[in-house]
């Protein structure tokens, strides 16, 4: 643990962090009281307190050391668009503090970086090679939850490639976006719903989630389903899921990739926005 925590302190490649834990330049009651008359950060609901501690951390953080301070965040309680919502816009002018607002980190980092230029195919794959492109997009299938079931399997082609820019970060540094596009065959395991029963006795289920496919010793699994009773007791329904085979589905996608280049060396790939339609061109047929 001590490792982990040294290397979130210290990454490689990258400026010191620095760890906010002083809670003491605001109270619990000024939190509280966002969240009551419902002044963003916190939620139309009156939730997302941290969000309100986080930017107190902000604000504090701005005024000790009386430079521009730049917020990364995609959480629509902190913007009206692409700007701060106006509660946090009046936080800024009373604190005399300058803050700025960016949705993601790479879009912070081409906003600033000190220059770019389009880069074509061969050089694209000097930093993310094809195997890894492949390996990136097939692992995206798979972690994408579908409505049609599970990917057991991907066929990828090459991917297409579209365009690709590299964004000049300092004199060793650079971030690079690519842009592919292709269509892959994907073999998804579905189910169906074979009984559906009322549980009112869950003293022996364990569950983390409002919905949960729990496995069995069976061919089937189980999709509990949190519910409460006109009595006010909370009650599981369970559905009997039955595999069926495989059916092969065709995809269409479009995936931008990044990567990050330091010292010649790449440090990180990975896929930012990924898209995609999806055709059956074969369908397995459900046991009676």
């Amino acid at each position: 643990m001590q490792l982990f925590k040294e290397r979130l302190l210290n990454p490689e490649g990258c400026p010191p962090s620095i760890v906010l834990t002083d809670y003491t330049p605001f109270s619990v009651e000024e939190v509280v009281r966002r969240g009551v008359h419902r002044i963003r950060p916190a939620s139309d609901k009156g939730e997302e307190l941290r969000d309100v501690v986080t930017w107190f951390f902000v604000i504090e953080y701005a005024k000790k050391c009386q430079k521009q301070v730049v917020l990364i965040t995609n959480d629509g309680d902190f913007r009206d668009g692409d700007n701060f919502h106006p509660d946090l816009v009046e936080d800024i002018r009373k604190n005399k503090i300058d803050v700025l607002l960016w949705r993601t980190l790479w879009d912070f980092v081409k906003d600033n970086a000190l220059s770019f230029e389009d880069i074509n195919p061969q050089q694209t794959q000097l930093v993310i090679p094809e195997a890894e492109i492949i390996a990136l997009i097939t692992t995206t299938f798979k972690q994408r939850p579908l409505e049609e079931g599970t990917v057991e399997f991907v066929n990828l082609p090459t991917p297409q490639f579209q365009s690709a820019t590299k964004y000049k970060i300092d004199e060793t540094s650079f971030y690079i976006e690519a842009d592919y596009e292709g269509v892959a065959y994907l073999s998804i395991t579905e189910h169906y719903v074979t009984s559906l029963l009322n549980l009112r006795n869950t003293r022996n289920i364990l569950i983390d989630s409002e919905e949960e496919d729990v496995p069995s010793h069976s061919a089937s699994a189980y999709r509990l389903t949190k519910k409460v009773g006109r009595d006010g007791e909370p009650y599981f329904t369970a559905e009997t899921l039955s595999v069926i085979p495989k059916s092969v589905y065709e995809a269409r996608y479009k995936a931008k990739l990044s990567a990050r280049l330091v010292a010649g060396k790449t440090e990180s790939t990975e896929v930012i926005q990924f898209h995609f339609t999806l055709k059956q061109k074969s369908r397995a047929v459900s046991p009676k």
